[in-house]
């Protein structure tokens, strides 16, 4: 879980190009009212899918501005 001002976001790591899981989307269907946003960090491209945010490992240190980018977008 991560905060960001007054929300919480869940988020799931994946060690490899296989993001196939459910955790994020048991997550969205039990709090769905209260899910803005979704974080997955894996090895796939950085990619905004609805409201599941894929970040790219490697930008992991970037997330709070890319968490920001991507609310605007939703």
């Amino acid at each position: 879980m991560l905060q960001h001002k007054n929300d919480i976001i869940p988020i799931e790591v994946k060690a490899g190009m296989d993001t196939k899981g459910k955790g994020l989307a048991t997550y969205k269907k039990k709090y769905a009212d209260k899910t803005i946003l979704r974080i997955r960090y894996s090895l796939n491209n950085l990619n905004l899918t609805d409201d599941l945010l894929n970040i790219p490992l490697y930008l992991a240190d970037c997330t709070p501005q890319l968490i920001a980018l991507a609310l605007k977008m939703l």
